[in-house]
């Protein structure tokens, strides 16, 4: 389940993401127009506005998955949390109060569906300068979005290198900033633990590709 923010911008480039990822590392005969729209099929990608259709939807997906038959790992991305709740933030009457009331029922609906449900939950967020210096950042809607118990922080390294095959890479590199089973070292973390806690790796237009440690 994929619910993109902002009336759907990204869900054309995530299908398209998708069929070429598959047309990489599907063998020729398993990468038929029929057989890649049979995996598309398997992903149900919706658009809520604001976070109260988001709410909406996320409901709907346990109910569904509830009442289902099958075995099968469900999967829910919302790309990005901020993004869904930037309308309830911006349009009609400023009353914080209700984006407080939906931060924390959209955090407790998807630990539920993680925790009990026994989903894989992913959610991207987006990021703000922390008013301390512009070089510093943290994450979007502040500390009012506690939801997560794993956070990973990404940040560009190198732009426009190229990797194997001559395709062009972006060389993102990822640190852990929040662990539920070990939040007070990566909150304390010095020098030594920060370089264990971060990786590089390349995204190109074929999907992820692994960055040799240097």
């Amino acid at each position: 389940h994929y619910l993109a923010s902002g009336g759907g911008s990204s869900v054309l480039p995530f299908a398209r993401r998708i069929l070429k990822i598959c047309q990489k590392i599907l063998p020729p005969a398993q990468a038929s127009d029929a057989s890649l729209m049979k995996i598309l099929d398997l992903i149900e990608i919706s658009n809520p506005k604001d976070g109260y259709e988001a709410l909406r939807q996320l409901t709907k997906i346990e109910e569904v998955e509830a009442k289902s038959q099958s075995n099968r790992r469900v999967f829910v991305v919302i790309d990005s949390i901020s993004g869904c709740l930037t309308p309830n933030f911006l349009t009609g009457p400023k009353d914080y109060n209700v984006g407080a009331y939906l931060i924390g029922e959209l955090g407790m609906v998807l630990r539920r569906l993680a925790r009990i449900r026994g989903f894989a939950v992913l959610v991207t967020n987006g990021v703000v300068s922390s008013g301390l210096s512009s070089k510093l950042s943290q994450p979007a809607l502040g500390n009012s979005w506690r939801a997560p118990d794993v956070r990973v922080y990404l940040q560009v390294a190198q732009d426009s290198v190229i990797g194997q095959n001559n395709e062009a890479l972006r060389i993102i590199c990822a640190s852990l900033r929040k662990h539920h089973a070990n939040s007070a070292r990566v909150r304390n973390f010095d020098a030594q633990a920060s370089a264990a806690c971060m990786v590089n790796f390349g995204v190109a237009t074929s999907g992820i590709v692994d960055v040799p440690a240097k």
